[in-house]
C-alpha cells in the first residue's frame, strides 16, 4: 500500500506520474485490471495486509489506507468501488504488550476506516488458526466464506447473512467497577487475558472477570474507572481457543479495537 513512513512499503506506493507503472506492485495490480478492458468499472477490491506495517502509528495506517483506496477508485473510474478487507489475525510469536499494541494499533486503523466508508466491510480474523503470520489453508477457506458474506450484505444488500458482530457501544455500570460492551447479536467467548483498560491517568486497571451473556459482555475491574477511561480488546491469546469473542451462531470474530472510551455510542 502506499507508504506511511519512511520507504518501507514504497513498492505499493502509486507513481502519481505514471499510476500503471509496472515497477511498482500498485501499478501492476492496475495494468492487469485495465487490460482486460471490461465494459462497466469492477465492482470491488478484497484487501488483505498490514503485518509489515505493525511498526507504523494508527493514524498514518489510516491516513495510507484512505488514500490507497482513493487512488483506485479514481485510477479504475470507479468511484463507488467495493473494499472489502481482513482485519489482522493474532500474532502467535511474541505476547508481549508491546508488540500486540503495535499490532492492535493498526488493526484499529482498519476498524476506524471501515467505519467511516459505507462502501466498505471488515471481517474478524483474530479466532483464526495461524502459522508464523499467516493463516492457515482452513483459516483462509472460512476468511473467503466471511468476505463473502459481508460482500453480499453490505454491497448486495442481501439482508443479514451471518455477518462479522458488531460492536454497537461501551459503557460503564456499578459505578464504575464494570465496563459493559453491546454487540448487534449474541456472543460467546471473551477471556479476559484478551483486554486491556487503564484509567484516565494512563495506568493499567486490573481486569477480575469477563463473562459474555447474550449480546452483551461484562469486564469487571479491580477499580472504578471513569468515562475517560480507555478499553481495548484483541491482545496476546485467550487460555483456550474458546475464549475468543465470537457470534454465537458460526459468525466469527468480533473486531479488535485500541483505546475506545470506557462510554463510547457507534452507530455503525
Amino acid at each position: 500500500m502506499p507508504a506511511p513512513s519512511g520507504d518501507r512499503t514504497n513498492h505499493w506506493t502509486r507513481d502519481a506520474d505514471d499510476p500503471q507503472r509496472r515497477t511498482t506492485l500498485y501499478g501492476s495490480a492496475l495494468s492487469r485490471v485495465l487490460a482486460q478492458d471490461y465494459a462497466s468499472p469492477i465492482r470491488g477490491i478484497i484487501w488483505y495486509q498490514g503485518e509489515a506495517d505493525a511498526t507504523v502509528p494508527t493514524a498514518d495506517y489510516l491516513a495510507a489506507l484512505r488514500q490507497l483506496v482513493s487512488d483506485l477508485r479514481s485510477d479504475l473510474a470507479a468511484p463507488a468501488l467495493f473494499f472489502a478487507s481482513c482485519q489482522l489475525a493474532s500474532f502467535p510469536l511474541d505476547l508481549s504488550d508491546s508488540t500486540q499494541s503495535l499490532w492492535s494499533g493498526l488493526r484499529e486503523a482498519q476498524r476506524q476506516y471501515a467505519a467511516e466508508d459505507p462502501q466498505s466491510t471488515l471481517v474478524g480474523t483474530l479466532d483464526l488458526p495461524v502459522y508464523f503470520l499467516h493463516l492457515l489453508g482452513p483459516g483462509s477457506r472460512e476468511v473467503g466464506r466471511r468476505l463473502g458474506l459481508a460482500t453480499l450484505e453490505a454491497s448486495y444488500k442481501v439482508g443479514r447473512l451471518g455477518t462479522t458482530p458488531k460492536l454497537r457501544s461501551v459503557r460503564l455500570s456499578r459505578a464504575g467497577a464494570r465496563i459493559v460492551f453491546r454487540y448487534d447479536r449474541p456472543v460467546v467467548g471473551g477471556d479476559p487475558a484478551l483486554f486491556r483498560v487503564s484509567n484516565a491517568s494512563g495506568a493499567p486497571v486490573t481486569i477480575l472477570a469477563a463473562q459474555a451473556r447474550g449480546s452483551r459482555v461484562y469486564l469487571d475491574l479491580a477499580q472504578p474507572v471513569s468515562a475517560t477511561a480507555r478499553v481495548s480488546y484483541g491482545f496476546g491469546k485467550p487460555a483456550s481457543p474458546d475464549g475468543w469473542l465470537v457470534g454465537r451462531c458460526g459468525e466469527g470474530s468480533v473486531l479488535g479495537f485500541k483505546d475506545l472510551a470506557a462510554v463510547t455510542n457507534l452507530t455503525r
